[in-house]
């Protein structure tokens, strides 16, 4: 199955390795040379690394790789693009103001996602915030940034939230969580639970984490590890709503959350 994207792991070199190490070198030239690296061979892509052949081996490997082929290949294949992907015509056609068009999107994102979210699931969500013991909040990229608002956000109600940084941390905990965790996963497309499909994440019937889903693919609710969603209207896939449309939902968990639990 496809895992979440090479992307998300090259950044999570360039946010968790050292400045000075090969794997946030090598990340690092990845990003800024997608265009050219098709025509490397291994050696003259280390030699452009300034890294040796078995240092290019065991990142390719670490990225979850076969090798090197495999890296070029996946990159080829647009399986991973630094090209911005979301649609800007909504809000540019060069003849209307772009910051009041941009605004005018977001507003109407925002009526409409205050139309359709589903009060009953959030209102559990909270009241199990609130029940658990320990709480997890995971997303990949923008949604990591989202999970760590809630953290904040939730750490001034007296509420802690654990997150992680970059998805082989964020694995480890997934595989590590009991029925004693709530898990709150940030993933607009979905796509992180293929990741933790390609981990092989399981636990026993009696033992599994309570896992919120908030996102926008409805058929990622059928996912078995899901017990509740959060659904958002996925009206348009551009800058006015993504990732906007998620950090409101994790500003609205934790103003229920203090408005329920913590004002006197």
């Amino acid at each position: 199955m496809e895992r979440y994207g090479l992307g998300v792991m090259l950044y999570s070199f360039l946010n968790e390795e050292e400045i000075d190490s090969p794997n946030y070198t090598i990340a690092k030239y990845i990003l800024e040379n997608m265009d050219s690296i098709h025509a490397y061979s291994i050696k003259e892509f280390a030699e452009k690394c300034n890294v040796s052949v078995a240092t290019v081996r065991r990142f390719c490997r670490k990225a979850g790789l076969e090798n090197f082929f495999e890296l070029k290949t996946k990159i080829y294949n647009n399986h991973f693009t630094s090209r911005p992907e979301y649609d800007f015509h909504r809000f540019s056609d060069g003849e209307t103001d772009l910051c009041r068009a941009y605004l005018d999107a977001v507003m109407e994102n925002v009526r409409i996602l205050r139309d359709a979210l589903d009060q009953e699931v959030l209102a559990e969500l909270v009241d199990d915030l609130h029940r658990y013991p320990r709480i997890g909040a995971f997303g990949a990229m923008h949604m990591e940034n989202t999970a760590r608002s809630l953290q904040s956000d939730l750490f001034r109600c007296r509420k802690i939230v654990n997150i992680r940084s970059g998805l082989p941390r964020q694995m480890d905990y997934l595989r590590a969580a009991t029925e004693q965790d709530l898990i709150i996963i940030f993933s607009l497309s979905g796509s992180y639970l293929r990741e933790m499909q390609g981990e092989a994440i399981d636990w026993p019937p009696h033992h599994r984490p309570k896992i919120y889903l908030i996102t926008g693919n409805p058929k990622a609710a059928s996912f078995p590890a899901v017990a509740r969603t959060v659904l958002l209207p996925l009206t348009h896939h551009d800058f006015a709503n993504h990732p906007l449309e998620m950090n409101l939902i994790g500003s609205i968990i934790s103003v229920q959350y203090y408005n329920k639990y913590v004002k006197p």
